[in-house]
């Protein structure tokens, strides 16, 4: 791949489906690209504000406006933004994702896509986060509940049988073959 894509990939999906570890290959394969992964923010919140609001930092609207704006600010400099972000909530997912294109970006919503047995299996095998694995198996139903939502709102990739890495080609072709239609 020759040059920069400038757009946002937001790859969504239950917790534990393989975001970070794709977002990690798909870096490596895009050419001038970064992550951006708007759970730093979301902690930095939680132990500041977020006292206040017990709960999920997703349901800080302070979350939501800093996300977008840490997005657009490394969408600014021509890069190609990986968001790996699990949001469930569609309504959330939509605010961000219209403020980033009615801020003018271009934005691909990828659902990365595994069954709960699936997830089960690899939250329990995780050895980077072993801490979150009983917040992750908790939310697998919800996943379930909006699976449908969130695969309307873009492409949907499979990581049941594949790495990360032919998870991440596959995006990267994707962006490819949308970039060559669109040039």
């Amino acid at each position: 791949m020759g040059r920069s894509l400038n757009v946002i990939v937001w790859l969504n999906g239950a917790f534990g489906v393989g975001k970070t570890r794709t977002a990690r290959e798909l870096m490596m394969q895009v050419p001038h690209s970064r992550i951006i992964d708007p759970e730093h923010l979301g902690w930095a919140l939680q132990h500041t504000i977020g006292w206040m609001q017990r709960g999920d930092f997703q349901h800080l609207r302070s979350w939501r406006l800093g996300t977008v704006a840490l997005v657009r600010t490394a969408a600014r400099g021509g890069s190609t933004v990986i968001v790996p972000m699990s949001v469930l909530r569609p309504d959330y997912l939509d605010e961000m994702l219209d403020r980033l294109r009615d801020g003018g970006h271009e934005v691909r919503h990828v659902t990365l896509d595994a069954s709960a047995a699936v997830l089960h299996a690899r939250i329990a095998e995780d050895e980077e986060e072993p801490a979150a694995a009983e917040w992750r198996r908790g939310h697998i139903d919800n996943y379930g509940d909006v699976r449908s939502e969130l695969v309307a709102r873009g492409s949907t990739v499979d990581t049941s049988l594949r790495p990360p890495d032919a998870v991440a080609t596959e995006i990267a072709e994707s962006l490819r073959l949308e970039s060559a239609d669109g040039a």
